[in-house]
């Protein structure tokens, strides 16, 4: 199963997405190197969670993800910037796999989502000025770091605006020219043929022929979401060309993915089991008041042996502190010689007197 949307799918996902627009910015988590989960919380709906997965992965998940217990450095910043922040519009640029969230806290922030190449989520300003992306990056026509202008990819042929002539001025096989040229992808292009009733390797096609891809092609931007899950390949909606192969259906695209790839993620992560991780808290807890507890009871038999000692030499000790308040101004040596063998040492700073009694 590959692991990357295509323009198409990302084209019906952005309709999914919709539903968090007007929507807040909960929280943000960074699982990995290029693992993100954005929680949204919407009025009435409550909490939805998008799963992005570097390089071509976005979708929203039911499953609860592993979050690190220490955010890394880029997920602090997305945090302290984004959260709480309005989502006003979320929108695909033109027919390229790339996903611009606009975003509005005290300022306005674009934060954009490349899902092709090695991927990346760059933060910019409303101006698309970069502020920070998760990694730089450069080509021959465009860079990305911070304090330039964020620059999108240089656009191919418009598939919204794909006409007959178009594919009639080009000799290259059908399938590759709206494969590549338009950027529907291998699949969807050989989908597109299929439903035109034209060998996909064709390239010298009719007029009449032309028109029917055209019309094909705009077929696949109408289509009822009907989400299915192929042997290869995940759908938004019925694929012609793939009958009879067999399929699972799941109520939209979102759902389709997250339980093909969600599964996978949380069983690599193989997150600390939560129950285990607080009960060997508590047991390290119960470990340090039961040594407590023993130091108290020693405590407790070693004052209680000095009490009963007192008690019983009661007199004697008496005797002695009586007479040693009237004499404590004498020097310590004039109080062992008066007081003999019973003063053991004398602190007139202190005024500590440490005695010792025959037993």
């Amino acid at each position: 199963m590959k692991s990357k949307l295509t323009a198409l799918d990302i084209f019906y996902l952005i309709q999914e997405m919709q539903e968090v627009v007007e929507g807040k910015v909960d929280k943000i988590y960074q699982m990995g190197k290029k693992e993100f989960e954005i929680r949204f919380y919407v009025p009435n709906k409550g909490k939805k969670v998008l799963i992005i997965m570097l390089p071509g992965l976005m979708y929203f998940s039911q499953y609860k993800h592993h979050h690190p217990e220490n955010p890394p450095n880029f997920c602090t910043f997305l945090r302290k910037r984004l959260e709480n922040a309005w989502v006003q519009e979320i929108k695909q640029h033109e027919f390229e796999r790339v996903v611009e969230f606009t975003l509005v806290k005290k300022q306005t922030f674009r934060l954009i989502l490349e899902l092709f190449s090695k991927g990346n989520l760059i933060l910019c300003k409303e101006d698309y000025e970069i502020i920070s992306p998760l990694q730089n990056e450069k080509w021959k026509d465009r860079e990305i770091k911070p304090n330039v202008k964020y620059k999108f990819p240089e656009k191919k042929s418009d598939i919204f605006d794909i006409k007959a002539e178009n594919i009639l001025e080009n000799k290259k096989a059908i399938v590759k020219v709206l494969a590549s040229d338009y950027g529907l992808g291998g699949t969807y292009a050989e989908e597109v043929c299929f439903l035109a009733g034209i060998d996909k390797m064709s390239a010298d096609l009719n007029e009449k022929q032309a028109r029917s891809v055209v019309a094909s092609v705009k077929e696949l931007f109408s289509k009822k979401i009907q989400a299915r899950k192929y042997e290869k390949i995940i759908s938004a909606f019925e694929m012609k060309s793939l009958k009879p192969e067999k399929f699972e259906e799941f109520e939209n695209l979102s759902q389709a993915i997250d339980e093909t790839f969600s599964k996978k993620i949380i069983k690599k992560t193989k997150p600390i089991n939560r129950r285990k991780k607080k009960k060997h808290k508590l047991n390290k807890i119960i470990d340090i008041q039961t040594k407590r507890v023993k130091g108290l009871k020693k405590s407790i038999v070693e004052n209680s042996n000095k009490a009963d000692y007192i008690y019983k030499n009661y007199s004697k000790i008496n005797k002695i502190l009586t007479a040693l308040k009237k004499e404590f101004n004498k020097s310590p040596d004039k109080l062992k010689e008066k007081f003999g063998s019973n003063i053991k040492s004398v602190n007139p700073k202190t005024k500590e007197v440490v005695i010792e009694l025959d037993d």
